[in-house]
């Protein structure tokens, strides 16, 4: 496949959860996360009014605390959530599991997820 046909990215599994469907049945839904660096400080502009230049420092290092962002000025975002019916699930032989790192390619009529070795 040429370059421009599809997008590959890395996630990892971050989450595999049963949920409940408005159907009432159960489906097992799993969340592949990729780890970005969060903007390390607050910019505000000239023309910010006083009190903005001094909120930006307070922001900022609450930013670096907030469980979400987790201090090292990375956070998780969520690039694909699968669903699966039970059935679905029990009729995979090797299933994903958290921590595991997959590659995902999104072509033109394709979506495919891989784990990579």
């Amino acid at each position: 496949m040429s370059s421009g046909e599809s997008v590959k990215f890395r996630a990892v599994v971050t989450n595999i959860s049963i949920l409940d469907t408005a159907w009432g049945e159960r489906v097992v839904k799993v969340d592949l996360t990729e780890e970005r660096e969060t903007p390390s400080t607050v910019i505000a502009p000239a023309e910010q009014s006083e009190l903005a230049r001094e909120l930006a420092p307070i922001i900022s290092q609450l930013m670096r605390v907030m469980p979400l962002f987790g201090g090292s000025g990375k956070a998780r975002l969520l690039r694909l959530s699968l669903y699966l019916t039970e059935d679905e699930w029990e009729q995979l032989t090797a299933r994903p599991t958290i921590g595991d790192v997959m590659e995902v390619e999104v072509a033109k009529s394709s979506l495919k997820v891989r784990k990579e070795e």
